[in-house]
């Protein structure tokens, strides 16, 4: 269940978009398709980073939203100078209130 005010932060939403080049490699574009999104961010430590891990090894910080359908794991997250790359998401309690993604710092 989400509670009032554990969502405190503000994210930005980054989608990618993959064009190929004249010389035919590929460049990749990232264009926000949702600002302004409450969200809790969260470190991960000790026994949550390890079950988060389980899931995906690369996992270090875990993102909670309100229900967001349309949310990827080739999504991304901008929290204030921090991008974070989604690499997996879940839909939490299955009632369609909030999301959980799993991410990790990019470089």
């Amino acid at each position: 269940m989400v509670l009032a005010g554990t969502m405190r932060f503000l994210v930005n939403i980054q989608q990618a978009s993959e064009n190929r080049t004249s010389s035919g490699s590929v460049s990749t574009t990232w264009f926000t398709k949702q600002t302004d999104v409450h969200a809790d961010v969260e470190d991960l430590q000790g026994n949550e980073l390890e079950r988060a891990q389980a899931i995906n090894a690369d996992a270090t910080v875990s993102v909670t939203l309100r229900h967001q359908p349309r949310l990827k794991a080739k999504d991304r997250v901008v929290f204030g100078d921090r991008t974070l790359q989604i690499v997996h998401v879940s839909q939490g309690d299955n009632r369609k209130r909030e999301t959980v993604a799993l991410c990790r710092e990019a470089v």
